[in-house]
């Protein structure tokens, strides 16, 4: 091969290489208060956190948003107080924490489709003890708190968390009509076998920053 020729295809593909690597976005950790800060890649960082929790720690935002209120600094200097029920999000250790109900679950894997799981406390009404030790009966529907796993849906183009079904799922594959008819063509069954299949193979054709 003429050197010039062989010169001027690793010059190109220099050039390829530099263009896809600026195309990826490097998220910056912080705190979101909406969907628009996580979109633009522009949160809330350290320098405007005013805390007394070390700010090198690898769970500094997990620790920061367990407490009642954040101290923050606006861009006027100016101190500003929220709750982290205000929040919608934050980014730590490149993965999203997303608030739902006012608790933060982790989404380990960010996609178009994003599934994760998370723990949630529910509360049932007994009926147990019925008239036993409560005069006239009033030990009925007596509230029981628990915790139960819960699986969730995230639409990275809306940013809007969803408890999972099958059917929520297919709304969200009908932007792939391809995909969406695939998988609408299963039986019940099949589509609760191969769900995570599904959402993998959208994410691979509709990958995101």
């Amino acid at each position: 091969m003429n050197k010039n020729i062989l010169i001027f295809i690793l010059f190109v593909f220099s050039k390829t290489l530099n263009a896809q690597n600026d195309s990826i976005v490097e998220r910056k950790e912080g705190l979101y208060l909406d969907y628009l800060q996580f979109t633009e890649n522009k949160p809330i960082t350290k320098q405007r956190i005013i805390t007394d929790i070390d700010t090198g720690q690898l769970d500094f935002f997990t620790k920061l948003v367990s407490q009642k209120q954040i101290k923050l600094l606006s861009m006027k200097k100016d101190t500003i107080i929220i709750s982290p029920k205000d929040l919608w999000g934050y980014f730590q250790n490149n993965i999203l924490y997303i608030n739902y109900n006012n608790d933060f679950y982790k989404v380990p894997v960010l996609g178009a489709i994003s599934y994760f799981i998370g723990i949630q406390e529910v509360t049932y009404y007994s009926n147990m003890g019925i008239g036993v030790g409560y005069p006239y009966g009033m030990g009925a529907g007596m509230p029981v708190k628990t915790k139960e796993m819960k699986d969730f849906l995230l639409d990275y183009h809306t940013g809007k968390v969803y408890p999972f079904s099958i059917e929520q799922l297919e709304e969200l594959l009908k932007k792939d009509e391809e995909i969406y008819k695939e998988f609408s063509q299963l039986s019940r069954k099949q589509k609760r076998k191969k769900y995570s299949y599904y959402i993998r193979k959208f994410n691979e054709k509709h990958p995101v920053n």
